[in-house]
């Protein structure tokens, strides 16, 4: 996904979709959760992240 380049509409469409399956929360309330911890959460190549996850800018 790293060098994945999409134009435009397709980033409008993949945030719609993103948006559409996330009406119960805004980015503010799954901020609040923090970042997840459970057992075993050290042997996963990438750690997941609420709370710290970047902020990206939409168009």
């Amino acid at each position: 996904h790293y060098d994945v380049n999409a134009d435009l509409e397709s980033l409008h469409r993949l945030i719609a979709w993103v948006d559409a399956c996330c009406p119960f929360m805004g980015e503010e309330e799954l901020r609040a959760l923090g970042d997840p911890d459970f057992p075993g959460i050290q042997r996963l190549p990438i750690r997941p992240r609420v709370a710290t996850a970047p902020i990206i800018e939409r168009p």
